[in-house]
């Protein structure tokens, strides 16, 4: 028992630091998401805070990936003069299973920067926590919102607008 819980424990500290596509079916999103104000006509400018063991983890791309995730599967709340915003796929509107499109969305380097239109490198801030032992980081983001519903349209991973008025 003890020889296996080492061996997991190895594994988790010293895995390696790619992402693969299962990462992301069953993964646990722990990102913080705080509306900034109104973007660009069709982008949502947001702030996301995520949590990260080291200052070597690449959190600008932990951060990208949260944003794209958060406009996704969680919607966008309230604030900073905008009304809040529901996810892009919900129960309604979905034609697959998140299995069909995480595996291949969220890699590293994956299809989600695409809709990614800008970083406020400025906004970035970096505090080291004390307990547990790890970093707060957060940054603001501008996301292309109306590229990504069109992108998930044509990849038939949602409805469009017009298929949810039509019985």
């Amino acid at each position: 028992m003890l020889i296996a819980l080492l061996t997991l424990l190895c594994y988790y500290v010293f895995g390696q630091r790619n992402s693969t596509p299962e990462d992301f079916v069953h993964k646990t999103w722990t990102y913080e998401v705080e509306t900034k104000g109104v973007g660009n006509d069709g982008t949502y400018l947001l702030r996301i805070t995520d949590y990260v063991k080291t200052r070597k983890e690449p959190f600008l791309e932990i951060l990208k990936r949260d944003a794209v995730h958060a406009v996704m599967f969680n919607g966008i709340p309230a604030g900073g003069g905008s009304v809040a915003q529901p996810a892009l796929i919900n129960d309604e509107n979905r034609i697959e299973e998140p299995e069909f499109y995480m595996n291949e969305f969220f890699v590293d380097k994956g299809p989600y920067l695409n809709f990614v239109n800008d970083v406020a490198i400025a906004s970035l801030s970096v505090v080291k926590m004390k307990k547990p032992s790890r970093f707060k980081v957060s940054v603001v983001i501008s996301i292309k919102k109306d590229d990504l519903r069109k992108y998930l349209v044509d990849s038939k991973i949602i409805k469009s607008t017009d298929d949810l008025f039509v019985k």
